[in-house]
């Protein structure tokens, strides 16, 4: 086993560990953990999306346009 492919794989779930963190504890994600969702069922809904779903680049120019915040509880 390659010691540098050891180190670049723990560097990928340290960065995992750290956008998982993230998103846990946004209030956005939150805020749809009220119902019977799970973080499971939300993390599978994301996964399916970025896969399957289609995104025009219309919002994100908007988004780039205006100042935002991530707020975390």
């Amino acid at each position: 086993m390659s010691w540098q492919a050891a180190k670049n794989y723990y560097q990928c779930l340290q960065i995992g560990h750290l956008l998982n963190q993230l998103t846990i504890l946004s209030t956005t994600f939150q805020a749809h953990l009220q119902g019977k969702a799970t973080c499971r069922h939300l993390w599978l809904c994301l996964i399916a999306f970025l896969l399957e779903g289609h995104l025009e680049q219309n919002p994100f120019d908007t988004l780039a346009q205006h100042r935002f915040q991530i707020r975390l509880r």
